[in-house]
């Protein structure tokens, strides 16, 4: 997964080296305010809050569909094992990270 942010002045607001991640169990989904349009199999998001657009590759683009109702990680997991050769564990860690950064950017929200 890939994730790209665009022009902004701002970097990551959170740095969160050494905090703790998403839970496998926390519920997720895509911020109610993000504004993104699909553009040959990715996605770009602006996120109006940090005055930034960001821009996510094929399986990012399949992940954030996936938000448009609250899902775990795991849940998320299973269905992207399903379509792609990838172990459980380097899923997990792949997609907390990926979601890591969409919730330091206000793009996500876990509940």
């Amino acid at each position: 997964m890939e994730y790209h942010q665009r022009n902004s002045a701002n970097s990551n607001p959170s740095m969160r080296e050494g905090l703790p991640m998403i839970s496998m169990d926390a519920h997720i989904r895509r911020h109610k305010e993000i504004v993104y349009a699909d553009m040959a199999g990715e996605t770009v998001m602006l996120g109006i809050e940090l005055d930034a657009y960001y821009g996510l590759n094929a399986i990012g683009t399949r992940v954030w569909h996936l938000l448009d109702t609250a899902m775990t990680v795991q849940e998320i997991c299973t269905i992207l094992r399903s379509a792609y050769d990838v172990s459980d564990a380097q899923c997990q860690d792949d997609v907390r990270r990926f979601l890591q950064e969409l919730l330091d950017y206000h793009l996500i929200e876990v509940s």
